[in-house]
């Protein structure tokens, strides 16, 4: 199998795990709403709505990216050269890659920081107990 069938194939088995993703969203806003409704709670489903928001929109990108189905704006592209077209295009390229990487420099430093500071999410998704397992669980020696 060549690299790009490789490639291919994982974008694809992204794209399908972000729409299970997308349905969990659905499923958590859905079992919120029909929590208040019918007056119980299901608590952690806020902050599971958001993980599962979050992994969508990261798993597509991949996916819609190698389709070419993310929206372009192209209304400078259209009115000028081939040269100027492809210095703006290489521009916009450069810049994207800057910007990603200084996203994924600061998403690593952010997690670092909040295990250093033993930081804790504020949602209740999982019982006491369970949490306070994993916690130990985790730990690692300094």
């Amino acid at each position: 199998m060549t690299l790009r069938r490789s490639l291919d194939a994982l974008y694809d088995a992204a794209g399908v795990l972000a729409a299970a993703f997308l349905a969990g969203t659905l499923a958590m806003v859905l079992t919120g709403i029909a929590g208040r409704l019918l007056h119980f709670h299901v608590s952690g489903t806020d902050a599971y709505a958001g993980y599962c928001m979050a992994g969508a929109g990261f798993l597509a990108l991949a996916h819609t990216l190698k389709r070419g189905e993310h929206i372009r704006v192209s209304l400078i592209l259209d009115h000028v050269g081939i040269r100027a077209r492809r210095a703006l295009e290489l521009w916009s390229l450069a810049a994207a890659t800057l910007l990603a990487g200084l996203f994924a420099y600061y998403s690593v430093r952010l997690a670092y920081q909040s295990w250093q500071f033993n930081d804790v999410s504020t949602a209740s998704d999982a019982p006491f107990s369970i949490r306070k397992r994993t916690k130990s669980t985790c730990d690692w020696p300094v």
